[in-house]
């Protein structure tokens, strides 16, 4: 798989990373369609949050498809499926 890693501050390197193998039980493996970039991942590209740590693989905003999936629970996401956050009426989007 690919990945961007920050080496440290305003260093991105382009990587392969092993596979995740098989999800384990309660766990989905996904495909990630694309990645927001959030404020933390910000400061600490530009080295200004004092707690994050290098290298590191930023990034948790995700768009993502379930691939495969492990022994469930009820209620979690079939193979394929995409889901959005549900939007409550009158409450704005991020």
């Amino acid at each position: 798989m690919k990945a961007i890693r920050l080496e440290e501050p305003k260093n991105f390197q382009y990587i392969d990373v092993a596979d995740p193998g098989q999800p384990g039980p309660g766990q989905v493996l996904v495909r990630t369609h694309r990645m927001g970039v959030c404020g933390t991942d910000l400061s600490g590209w530009l080295g200004k949050f004092p707690f994050f740590r290098y290298p590191r693989i930023p990034g948790h905003e995700l768009g993502v498809e379930s691939r495969k999936r492990g022994k469930q629970k009820k209620g979690k996401a079939e193979k394929g499926e995409s889901r959005k956050r549900k939007q409550k009426k009158g409450q704005r989007r991020s």
